[in-house]
């Protein structure tokens, strides 16, 4: 992985043009109880580009909103990024043969060891209206596991997946700050803050500090 990140293959010419992986490896479970090492890919339809290190200082120069701009355009446009869902799957035996670990979140087997199977089709066609509540907040927890998916004993997926972790993530830790604990007002008290674990509002808005430009 770090091979990979160090690369010019980890400098995406377009989020429309980049490959990706989950760190963490599960498992799938059949209705047998079986188990099967997964590791989630994401293969774009548009193929694999890059650029090297004097192209991404200009770009980034330019505009540092360079990449989340660009998808933002396409989508609105119609031109919609998509590609396929694929996993690379293999059994308990396999991973005990191999000198690679699997469940290892540093660690990538090569394909030609274990093939990338595309398994479906994934279409962002649409953009969000709340970050937060649409994107922030799904995380993996286990509570919200899909069917016939596991995880692993990996200590790093299972501190990622704890109880506390995940909550904490999304922004319900408790203040700790004596000024935060102040008493009930009636008065509104405008601030820049929104969102946050439990909202009961998702505001729409681009941006939280309105009217400000």
């Amino acid at each position: 992985m770090l091979m990979w990140v160090m690369s010019d293959r980890a400098i995406p010419r377009s989020f429309r043009f980049m490959e990706g992986f989950r760190v963490h490896t599960f498992r799938l479970v059949n209705a047998g109880g079986e188990s099967t090492f997964v590791k989630f890919h994401w293969k774009p339809k548009l193929g694999l580009q890059s650029v090297v290190w004097n192209e991404a200082l200009k770009i980034n120069g330019a505009d540092p909103d360079f990449h989340r701009r660009d998808l933002w355009d396409a989508i609105e446009q119609g031109d919609y990024r998509s590609g396929s869902s694929a996993c690379s799957c293999s059994t308990d035996e396999f991973a005990d043969q191999i000198r690679v670990r699997r469940p290892r979140p540093t660690k990538i087997i090569p394909e030609e060891l274990v093939p990338v199977r595309r398994v479906g089709r994934l279409v962002l066609d649409r953009l969000v209206d709340n970050f937060f509540a649409e994107t922030e907040q799904v995380a993996s927890a286990r509570r919200t596991s899909c069917p016939a998916s596991d995880f692993t004993n990996d200590r790093c997926c299972r501190a990622a997946t704890s109880p506390t972790s995940t909550p904490s993530s999304s922004g319900s830790a408790a203040p700790t700050s004596p000024s935060c604990r102040s008493t009930p007002r009636s008065a509104p008290s405008p601030t820049f803050q929104q969102d946050g674990h439990m909202a009961t509002v998702n505001p729409v808005s681009r941006a939280n500090y309105e009217p400000n430009s």
